[in-house]
């Protein structure tokens, strides 16, 4: 196994006037004035210590085994590009990117394991953009992304990410940050926290869980929510002061209550063309929560339901739930209620569809899964323990996964084992009469 160290290294001695630099092994760098560009050979390792020379202005490392940023590798200095790709490993120590004076672009693309520690690419400032992509990373620890302050745009395309913890992502003064076609096995209590942001955005992508607080925004502008899917929604998960919230388009496996209580909007709200297969009382928008939507316009119209008596609270509340009631409708169960206003039914009807196609819901449902698109370098694989939603987002094509069964309200399980029962008894009924 070779070993290539970049050394990347300033000396500033009182009584001297030049700068010393080492440059890598010829046979994996090339090194002039301004940059340092290494293409490693197979099983090469590289680990770049601490500040480049001033001179450096550029540095570009692929085609590793592994590499390591170590503590203090940007201190006190500026550069104009940092890029990172084809790595089948790459760690970033704590306070690797601290303290950095000017970074105009950060890219790290195609990374098999991306492990960033605490504080790793913290205390970033004046970025023109952060720019990450196809890459795997487990789980994101406090910091990981924080602080950041004054960032143009940050952004994450086709990636994964197991799990962000608490404080993970901690943002100040971005114009806009966003997540598109990447998977999200978990947001834990507090993992993003975001101040003074132009534009949030979420785009094609999967969240399997969402817990309570999970997104902390005060000072947005806005807040996009498109084509998205989640397995569970949990109450009080997003806790925001936004000027627009637009949740659009998205597959919704299970939402709790009072998800969107603290969902406050000054300006518009589009709640529509969503498909929820499980919602608890007062888990949508309009809700009775204390945010303030008085001031908005509100826009909920074609959301769709699994139509079961879960949802009779809504009846059972009408007149508080008229606008949900009718502008929504339903894309099952199969039968008379496909495609009906929901506003048309009754709770009576529910409670009959429900005893009529329980065995249907629960053994004849295919499931669709969710893919990322990779390169040839790069696979994103299948976490067993946490896969993703197992949910289409096309209407037409909407099915039900049977796994979230489990997810389900302890209300919904138990209507189910009732009518179980219901059907036995009335077949006892009629072998024995």
């Amino acid at each position: 196994m070779t070993l290539v160290y970049v050394w990347v290294l300033v000396w500033l001695l009182p009584s001297c006037e030049g700068i010393y630099h080492l440059c890598p092994s010829p046979d994996a760098c090339i090194c002039t004035g301004s940059m340092i560009n290494c293409t490693c050979a197979q099983r090469q390792d590289v680990r770049l210590f601490s500040v480049t020379t001033f001179e450096t202005t550029n540095i570009m490392v692929r085609g590793c085994r592994q590499v390591t940023l170590s503590l203090g590798f940007m201190s006190h200095h500026s550069l104009e590009e940092l890029h990172f790709s084809y790595l089948q490993s790459f760690l970033i120590e704590p306070f690797a990117m601290g303290e950095v004076k000017n970074l105009g672009t950060l890219k790290i693309h195609n990374i098999e394991n991306l492990n960033i520690q605490s504080h790793g690419i913290g205390g970033l400032e004046n970025v023109s953009l952060v720019d990450i992509r196809n890459v795997r990373m487990g789980h994101v620890p406090l910091s990981a992304f924080g602080v950041f302050n004054n960032i143009q745009k940050f952004q994450i395309f086709d990636s994964y990410i197991e799990t962000l913890e608490p404080l993970a992502f901690i943002m100040i003064n971005v114009d806009q940050l966003i997540i598109a076609n990447s998977y999200i096995s978990e947001l834990q209590n507090s993992s993003m926290i975001l101040h003074n942001i132009r534009k949030l955005t979420f785009v094609n992508s999967s969240i399997h869980f969402m817990g309570k607080a999970s997104l902390n925004l005060e000072n947005i502008n806005e807040i996009l929510f498109k084509d998205c899917q989640f397995s569970r929604i949990s109450g009080e998960a997003i806790s925001a002061r936004i000027g627009k919230f637009r949740f659009e388009g998205n597959t919704v496996e299970a939402v709790e209550s009072r998800a969107f209580w603290n969902v406050t909007v000054e300006e518009t709200v589009v709640f529509s063309k969503n498909n929820f297969s499980s919602a608890e009382p007062d888990s949508l928008i309009p809700n009775n929560g204390p945010n303030s939507l008085a001031n908005a316009s509100l826009d909920i119209s074609n959301n769709f339901f699994w139509c079961d008596y879960s949802l009779a609270w809504m009846w059972k509340s009408a007149k508080q739930y008229e606008k949900l009631l009718h502008n929504g409708f339903c894309w099952g169960p199969s039968g008379e209620l496909t495609d009906k206003l929901m506003s048309n039914l009754t709770i009576d009807s529910l409670m009959k569809d429900v005893i009529l196609t329980t065995h249907v819901k629960s053994n004849s449902l295919s499931t669709v899964k969710v893919s990322l698109r990779t390169n040839s370098r790069t696979t994103v694989k299948e976490d067993s323990t946490s896969s993703p939603p197992e949910v289409s987002n096309s209407r037409n094509g909407f099915v039900r996964s049977t796994s979230c069964l489990s997810c389900q309200p302890n209300s919904l399980r138990s209507i189910h084992r009732e009518n179980i029962n219901l059907l036995t008894m009335l077949l006892i009924t009629i072998i024995f009469f």
